[in-house]
């Protein structure tokens, strides 16, 4: 069973990914990884903050697109 610690920084981790603070999500999961033993977990941890940088790339890049083909119609 997970300590309160380990409960309080995955409430953390959800409430920063679900307002869109990636980057503090991915201090959350850094700091669970430092804390767990499991080598599986620490797998399953750097699968998941991978996931949440492409993630945010492909938006970027989006954003980018969109703002790059935007520019020549604006006044």
């Amino acid at each position: 069973m997970a300590s309160q610690a380990t409960k309080s920084l995955l409430a953390y981790i959800n409430k920063a990914m679900k307002e869109g603070r990636h980057n503090d999500a991915i201090t959350g999961l850094r700091t669970l990884k430092a804390n767990t033993s499991s080598k599986e977990q620490k797998k399953r941890i750097d699968r998941n903050i991978a996931e949440i940088i492409q993630k945010d790339r492909q938006l970027e890049n989006a954003f980018f697109k969109d703002i790059n083909e935007l520019e020549p119609s604006l006044p």
